[in-house]
């Protein structure tokens, strides 16, 4: 890619391209209803800002395409529809052996919000209808022995539900709102099992 290079010495370089950052995420416990925020810093490491000075692009930093086939139809991930991008300038201080040299760099916070609509048809549903058929077994006269056969094919019903949906959902080592309806919705099935 080429760089325009100004009078006055700035210099515009526009890499178009895809980044992959490693995130830690901020808002990833309030699964599928979250809004993640990722925090990325752009900077040189081997020039200091004696030799490059980062600035924010059209007094902002960022710019988000309006094109005709620009959009975010069947993604599981969109921008908010406020303020999706911030970008502020940090100045990092000198090193003592070169204390006129500070280092510059752009921070920028991305934040994108989930399609938790899918979690919610595909999941969250059938585990709370299990838990209705779980507890309708209490409906059922305690002679009857399709009792204690209701009890165990919510439960069997729920334990598969989980392995099936286990794939989609984040690897994290915290405890997300689905890992905790999860929980809750297996408790709840084994507590029909016990009392049949």
């Amino acid at each position: 890619a080429y760089a325009i290079v100004q009078h006055d010495g700035r210099v515009y370089w526009s890499r178009p391209g895809h980044l992959r950052p490693a995130c830690k995420f901020d808002g990833l416990d309030r699964f599928p209803f979250d809004h993640l925020t990722c925090q990325m810093e752009f900077g040189s490491w081997a020039f200091s800002g004696k030799y490059i000075r980062l600035a924010k692009a059209d007094g902002v930093g960022f710019s988000v395409g309006g094109s005709d086939t620009a959009g975010q139809s069947y993604n599981e991930f969109s921008f908010l529809p406020r303020d999706p991008i911030q970008c502020r300038i940090r100045v990092y201080p000198p090193y003592p052996s070169s204390p006129d040299e500070d280092w510059p760099v752009l921070l920028y916070n991305v934040t994108v919000r989930r399609a938790w609509q899918p979690y919610v048809r595909g999941y969250l549903t059938v585990q709370t209808i299990l838990n209705v058929v779980g507890f309708s077994a209490f409906w059922l006269p305690p002679a009857c022995g399709e009792r204690m056969g209701l009890s165990i094919s919510a439960i069997l019903a729920a334990v598969a539900s989980e392995i099936v949906i286990s794939a989609n959902l984040p690897q994290a080592s915290e405890y997300t709102w689905f890992q905790k309806f999860s929980l809750l919705s297996l408790a709840f099935a084994f507590l029909s099992l016990m009392e049949s």
